[in-house]
Order: structure tokens, then C-alpha cells, then sequence
């Protein structure tokens, strides 16, 4: 999956920026996926002892050139910064950026104020090993957008040294990995998780493996996600029931009842809801819930020749 954008070179090449007619070092770059911009990071040092604060910038594109500010992120002290060593550094977007799969932006390093004196210097990768066909680095000097020059392979264009974070929904990415993984549902109904991580996938793992994982990895309400398919094919994720309103109950002898007091067929196993204890007149047991909690169902086998429901 998508998400994540980033160039680490190892091509050399540095440009320096706030500095007169050297501003505004930017990197265009495409997300493949519907995303939110989260963190950007750029490999810098300062040189001298500048003292504004730096900030990153999201532009939009127009012509093949930044355009329109779009977005900015958090400052750091340009003082913070190494004097010989270039490094990582993060810039936050707070709140995250909604980004448009296919849409190219550029990601921009802002140093405020200009000095030819105390001013800061930015790793480029002069042999352009940034993935995305046709995309380049730029800056602003003498009132236009110009093209990073390449020194070591004249007439062609370098990369920043960067990396563009994206996040999204949880709920999103299990949509888009079912819809990936190609199988025989005719439908996908997902939810909203409220939890935000990067979409970005670069291990071995299959579809199958990642969308439990997310399943696991639950909601902001703490709670797992289920899923279950009708019998039209339509695979459904939703979150886990709310843990103090018990949908089943057992009693003493190991049979499962509903809220209305029905006995449930071994058959239909109340997996995937919360069950607690009943009495013998099937009322609730009066215990608090500390010390007789309802217990989830997330499992069940049924062994046909003791005739025995074991629950997991």
C-alpha cells in the first residue's frame, strides 16, 4: 500500500537555503492513495549561527512548479541544528493534511529569514533516486521557481533527501486491502476507527496477515474489530460490543440464553458478542461487575460426541 514517500539517496550534492536568491528547497511528489499529511523530514545542518525558526510547507502544483500554500507545519530553532553533521529532522502537520491519490504536490523547507551570513544547507541526491517518474526538486530565487542545478550530471534534475509520512484511518485501509486482495465478496462495509496510522506496507506479509492485524490493533475505544459475511457476500467489519451491556447469558449448566430469556441452539453460538452469568430463574447474578465480569466470545468448538460446547 501507499502512504509513505521518501528518498535517502545516497546520491550526493547539498543546496543551501535562507540564503539570498536561495529559498524555499522543494521536493514534488504524488500519493497513490487518499491520505492525510502527517510528518515531513529533511536532512539539514546550519551553517554558521542562524537564528530564525524553520517550518516545512505543503504547495499545490501548477505548471510543474509549488503554487499555492497549502499547508504548514511546526517550527524547530534553526540554533538546534548541527553545524557539521546533516540530520534528520521532523516537521509536524498538526491537524494532518487531507492529500488526493494522484494529485502531485511539493513538499517545502521554509527558513523564514534570509541571511548570506548565518543561514542553513540541505542534502540533494544529485543521482535522483526518488521512485516517481518525472518528479524533481526546485527553489525560489529571484522571484521565479528554479530547478536545482546538478553538478556531478549536468542537465539533469536531483532529489531532496526526504520523507513524507502520510496517515490514515484504520477502517480506510482494511476497505483498501479487501479490495486489493481480490476476492469473491460483492460487497465491503468498513467503519471508522478514529485511529490514524501510515498506510505505507514493505514487509512479506499477506492481505490476510495485515488486515488481522489491524483487526487486533482494535479502535480508539480500545475495542477489537469484527467482521462477518451475509449470505449475499458482503463483508462487514465493525467494533467489538460495547463490554457492559451483555448480549448472552450462561447459566450454571453451560447453556446460553438471550437478553429475552430464549435458550440458544448450539448451532448459533453467541461468538463475537459479551456474555455473563445467569441464576437458575435466569436473572443476572448479582455481582458487581470487578468480580463477575461479562466475558467475550471470541470462539467457540463444538465436540459432537460428548455432545460439549468448549468456549474460547
Amino acid at each position: 500500500m501507499d502512504g509513505f514517500y521518501a528518498n535517502y539517496g545516497p546520491g550526493p550534492g547539498s543546496l543551501k537555503f535562507g540564503y539570498p536568491n536561495f529559498r524555499l528547497p522543494s521536493q514534488k511528489f504524488t500519493p497513490g492513495v487518499d491520505c492525510d499529511l502527517k510528518y515531513a523530514y529533511f536532512l539539514i545542518r546550519k551553517v554558521a549561527a542562524p537564528t530564525s525558526n524553520i517550518y516545512a510547507r505543503l504547495y499545490s502544483d501548477s505548471g510543474g512548479s509549488p503554487n499555492i500554500n497549502l499547508a504548514a507545519s511546526n517550527t524547530i530553532a534553526g540554533s538546534s541544528l548541527s553545524p557539521t553533521n546533516y540530520q534528520w529532522s521532523r516537521f509536524t502537520f498538526s491537524p494532518a493534511y487531507t492529500l488526493s491519490a494522484g494529485t502531485p504536490y511539493w513538499i517545502t523547507l521554509n527558513g523564514a529569514t534570509v541571511n548570506s551570513t548565518n543561514y542553513y544547507s540541505i542534502r540533494i541526491d544529485e543521482n535522483a533516486c526518488f521512485h516517481q517518474d518525472g518528479h524533481y526538486a526546485m527553489y525560489y530565487g529571484g522571484g521565479i521557481w528554479n530547478l536545482v542545478l546538478n553538478l556531478t550530471s549536468p542537465g539533469t534534475t536531483p532529489h531532496l533527501h526526504f520523507r513524507v509520512v502520510c496517515i490514515s484511518d484504520t477502517g480506510s485501509q482494511l476497505f483498501d486491502m479487501v479490495t486489493s486482495g481480490d476476492q469473491f465478496f460483492k460487497g465491503i462495509l468498513s467503519l471508522e476507527t478514529s485511529l490514524d496510522t501510515s498506510p505505507f506496507r514493505s514487509g512479506q506479509n499477506t492481505c490476510l496477515e495485515e488486515i488481522t492485524t489491524l483487526m487486533e490493533l482494535g479502535t480508539s475505544n480500545q475495542r477489537l474489530i469484527l467482521a462477518d459475511v451475509n449470505p449475499d457476500l458482503v463483508l462487514r467489519f465493525y467494533e467489538q460490543p460495547d463490554p457492559t451491556i451483555p448480549t448472552a447469558f450462561l447459566d450454571r449448566s453451560g447453556h446460553f440464553f438471550t437478553r429475552e430469556g430464549k435458550p440458544l441452539a448450539a448451532c448459533f453460538p453467541p461468538v463475537g458478542q459479551w456474555a455473563s452469568m445467569i441464576g437458575t430463574n435466569r436473572y443476572v447474578m448479582p455481582f458487581d461487575r470487578a468480580r463477575a465480569p461479562s466475558c467475550f466470545i471470541q470462539s467457540v468448538k463444538w465436540y459432537c460426541d460428548t455432545n460439549v460446547l468448549k468456549i474460547k
